[in-house]
């Protein structure tokens, strides 16, 4: 019996391995691809709509959590929940960004640099 457990358990090591060593060149092709969009001139807005849509879904989840007694419970009602507030929490965002993109739009990168 002691055989067999550790046997599986040398299988399931390998198999992880193998996985690990297959997705591991994707994880360096979306760390380029961070670092790529990083450095852009619009990269500052693809990492605020992420810090944005995080803290929107932690505080979505944190308030629901407060009211869990008044909601309903269920896969399509979370999903309803969760998307409307995406949509919202996007809508809002882009109210926000327009000034920003019109000035990284229309600013030339030698005043860029001077004001930041």
């Amino acid at each position: 019996m002691l055989l067999s457990y550790r046997n599986f358990e040398n299988r399931i090591k390998q198999f992880l391995k193998q996985i690990w060593v297959r997705f591991s060149p994707a994880k360096v092709y979306m760390k380029e691809r961070i670092r790529k969009i990083a450095n852009t001139r619009y990269g500052i807005l693809v990492w605020m709509l992420v810090v944005f849509l995080a803290t929107a879904f932690v505080s979505r989840t944190v308030l629901m959590s407060f009211s869990f007694k008044e909601v309903e419970m269920g896969i399509l009602p979370l999903l309803k929940i969760y998307l409307l507030g995406l949509f919202y929490d996007l809508v809002a965002f882009s109210y926000f960004m327009i000034p920003i993109v019109l000035i990284l739009t229309f600013v030339t990168d030698r005043a860029l640099k001077k004001w930041f």
